[in-house]
């Protein structure tokens, strides 16, 4: 794999980005306290009230997110993008750099890195979940539990955000059927018990449009700055997000007569900002290199040709109306008509412009990405956003028919609909995932059945990249023939045992784990099966 920086350049960008993230939240809770320390919200006095207020849909939120690895348990179900993020934060977490390594031998104290790479993708979820490893130790669980505190604080903004548009009547019943609408969703599901990024940046998109919306309804310094260090949280996300970032400025900028409150701390703000997207923005330019994409096969990675590809089957998935899919299927269909009843009524205000614009900007860029074909199931995160807000389409018929019955209605629908996806997911009623997903779950059973000692064994492999996140010593096979090439031999007191899998063809940048079997002198242990119509063959060799 070829790549746009040197490894020197590398290092001092993944250090720049280490230290990036703290200044940028930092900068994000200064913003919070002087949003909400200033109390402008009107009928309230602090958290205590905010809480009594919106109790019903808060409590929804919190009981949802509990229950929700019990019905979708957590694990990893990609085997780049959840590896890849798991191990920046493995690194940010030893090393306070955001690279990912991809070849260690066992030392005394943990791992010794021989390799590492930049990932591609922006720092700030592996930074979060970095912070968790700081305060309670390396595991790759933290990440789940991060994904699952992510999807509390997106089910209590929706619950907020839906209630405070509703009349008082319904509001509580609002509030609770919000959450619960979202929680049917499948693929929110996935998503909060992955290791993935999606939903970080789902709740930063919701916040932007929260403090969007916020700001125009009565502009002020301090909504201002709350708004911009949203934003600015936003695009530190991922890529695309800095076009949804600039969407949404734009918007306000232009509704707001082409100006924006910001005050002596919003202009530092909007300065630091800009200095903190520079190392993003030569992330960006790295990750250009076609050597990550080699997933795409030649294809055009974005282009209207993507679009011809993905558009038809994502339609076709989002509105599909029975059975247990990833996609909203019948919610979707009920919030087409509600959102269509709502422009008929001329309900439609600029906040709701403020919505939809981000969330179908967000849409259609995944169309035009190579990568955005809903039949494959990897690509189905990406489409997250539009996702959520095919799901909250019966919250508005309480602006419509603002009647208790009603709310009482949308909220039985909302959890009886929930009940029926959640005990279909729970029974494993959901198509297949990932298959190099399940297979990693035989990797899992390799680690645990092999006999051998972590402190004197490194694996070689494909998926080097794997077992070093979960703590073993281990290196790809190019890496390996290089090392054993260069005259010394690093490995004469370690067990060396190699792994075959059949996702070797497909990435053949990190070497043939055959070629190491070659030279012969390989007891072949036994094969691995993990149910994904194919076992992993393991090997020792004799040195």
């Amino acid at each position: 794999m070829t790549a746009a920086l040197d490894a020197g350049s590398q290092l001092l960008l993944a250090r720049v980005l280490y230290w990036a993230m703290p200044l940028a939240l930092l900068l994000w809770a200064v913003a919070a306290v002087r949003r909400f320390g200033a109390r402008e919200d009107a009928g309230g006095s602090g958290p205590f009230a905010f809480a009594r207020r919106h109790a019903a849909g808060l409590l929804a939120a919190l009981a949802l997110t509990v229950a929700t690895p019990f019905v979708s348990a957590p694990r990893m179900r990609m085997q780049f993008d959840e590896t890849s993020l798991c191990g920046t934060a493995q690194n940010m977490h030893l090393h306070r750099t955001a690279m990912m390594g991809i070849a260690a031998l066992p030392s005394g104290d943990g791992l010794e890195l021989l390799d590492w790479n930049l990932d591609k993708r922006p720092p700030l979820f592996p930074f979060l979940v970095s912070v968790a490893h700081d305060l309670t130790g390396y595991r790759v669980e933290n990440a789940f539990a991060i994904n699952l505190g992510l999807l509390f604080l997106l089910l209590a903004t929706l619950a907020v955000a839906c209630a405070r548009r509703l009349p008082a009547n319904v509001r509580a019943l609002g509030g609770v059927a919000a959450p619960l609408l979202v929680a049917a969703v499948p693929l929110v599901l996935t998503a909060a018990t992955s290791a993935g990024f999606e939903l970080l940046a789902t709740l930063l998109l919701a916040w932007t449009i929260v403090s969007a919306i916020d700001y125009v309804e009565a502009p002020s310094a301090v909504r201002g700055q709350w708004l911009l260090a949203n934003a600015l949280l936003l695009a530190l996300s991922r890529y695309e997000s800095i076009l949804l970032a600039l969407l949404v400025l734009a918007l306000v900028w232009l509704r707001s007569g082409r100006r924006l409150l910001l005050g002596r701390y919003g202009r530092v703000l909007l300065a630091a900002g800009i200095a903190l997207l520079l190392p993003i923005a030569a992330l960006l330019w790295h990750s250009l290199d076609a050597g990550f994409y080699l997933e795409a096969g030649g294809r055009q990675r974005v282009g209207l040709g993507n679009l011809a590809t993905n558009f038809a089957p994502f339609v076709g998935r989002l509105f599909h109306p029975f059975g247990v899919q990833p996609f909203p299927g019948l919610l979707a269909v009920v919030s087409a008509v509600v959102y269509l009843l709502w422009l008929l009524r001329r309900f439609a205000r600029f906040r709701d412009l403020l919505v939809l614009a981000p969330v179908l900007a967000v849409t259609a860029i995944v169309w035009l990405w190579f990568y955005g074909d809903v039949r494959e199931t990897t690509a189905l995160r990406l489409y997250l956003p539009i996702a959520v807000l095919a799901a909250l389409g019966p919250v508005l018929l309480l602006r419509l028919l603002p009647w208790r019955p009603v709310g009482w209605l949308v909220a039985v629908f909302a959890a009886a609909l929930g009940a029926w996806r959640w005990t279909a997911l729970a029974a494993g009623e959901m198509p297949a995932e990932n298959r190099a997903a399940r297979l990693l779950d035989a990797f899992d059973l390799v680690l645990a059945n092999v006999p051998h000692d972590p402190a004197r064994t490194v694996w070689v492999t494909t998926a080097a990249q794997y077992l070093i996140v979960r703590g073993h010593a281990a290196m790809p096979p190019a890496v390996f023939a290089q090392r054993t090439e260069a005259g010394s031999d690093p490995f004469r007191d370690l067990d060396v045992f190699v792994v075959t899998w059949p996702e070797d063809e497909r990435l053949p940048w990190f070497g043939d784990p055959r070629s190491v079997l070659a030279g012969g002198g390989a007891a072949f242990l036994g094969s691995v099966d993990s149910g994904a119509d194919a076992a992993l063959e393991v090997y020792r060799l004799r040195r």
